[in-house]
């Protein structure tokens, strides 16, 4: 082959990477309804809310809000699975603003974003809107060993899982200067924390509810929550919405709407229901 041809080649894979740089184009509402698509991108193993299934298709409580506003548009819905950035601020620029480096094109919606008027503020070229659900951190016990008015100090005689490296994590290591560290029983993966609550091997886990909810649920096994006071804990509660570009707003609307005629119906609540979790609207105001 000839130096030419690689010139050639080279200069058209650069074009092509200058093109995944250029910032997403905006697809407002009738532009979406001309295609019959709604695209919305959720997270990769992020169960209860979304991951692949063994068919290889997105499942998950997102993934089916995402198919019901798609719906109620009048639209098909196309959700594409990515991995999470290591920042929230990093996913809403590559998956709303600019598109991913590898060309992926930008999504109409994205799914599970925190919902921060302050994190909001950050974006001149995209909305976060419509908070959907409530996260809490929140401790599932067995109510055979921990009361229902039980303190953290109780785990200074009995186990408690957590997550490794979590929020969940942090706090209980740095509990009264580490007094609970010999009863914290560390793991890396849901459901091996959910199997060792389950077999009484812990007598409870702390971390996010609707996470330990879905992966006991996949057990058939469900849990008592408490809340006890956390402090210092860095955030113990706050809530999910999804974002859009700024250029659509009437979709953003539209949606919201959508998923305000949700809630109202209680279908938010069967959805998040059939994943074993317990829906929580988020505050208003």
């Amino acid at each position: 082959m000839s130096m030419m041809f690689f010139a050639r080649a080279g200069i058209a894979a650069t074009a092509l990477f200058l093109m995944s740089l250029v910032p997403g184009q905006a697809r407002p509402l009738d532009k979406i309804k001309e295609t019959n698509e709604l695209f919305v991108v959720a997270y990769e193993d992020n169960k209860p809310f979304s991951w692949t299934s063994d068919d290889g298709t997105p499942k998950g409580i997102d993934v089916e809000i995402a198919q019901a506003i798609a719906e109620k548009l009048g639209v098909k819905a196309t959700v594409e699975l990515r991995m999470q950035a290591e920042r929230a601020d990093g996913d809403v620029r590559t998956n709303i603003i600019r598109g991913t480096v590898g060309g992926g094109r930008t999504a109409d919606i994205l799914m599970n974003v925190p919902f921060d008027r302050e994190f909001a503020r950050k974006f001149d070229d995209a909305l976060i809107s419509n908070p959907y659900f409530q996260q809490t951190v929140a401790l599932a016990i067995n109510a055979r060993k921990i009361p229902a008015d039980a303190t953290f100090e109780i785990f200074r005689k009995e186990k408690v899982g957590v997550k490794l490296a979590s929020v969940s994590d942090y706090f209980l290591m740095g509990y009264a200067d580490g007094a609970l560290v010999d009863n914290i029983a560390h793991f890396t993966r849901g459901p091996v924390g959910a199997k060792e609550f389950i077999d009484g091997e812990t007598s409870a886990v702390l971390g996010v509810r609707s996470e330990i909810e879905g992966t006991l649920a996949e057990f058939g096994a469900k849990a008592s929550f408490i809340t006890p006071e956390m402090p210092d804990i860095i955030r113990k509660t706050w809530s999910i919405a999804i974002a859009t570009h700024a250029d659509s707003k009437d979709l953003s609307d539209a949606a919201g709407a959508v998923l305000a005629e949700l809630h109202k119906s209680g279908m938010l609540k069967d959805i998040f229901a059939k994943y074993g979790v317990t829906y929580v609207a988020p505050p208003e105001g």
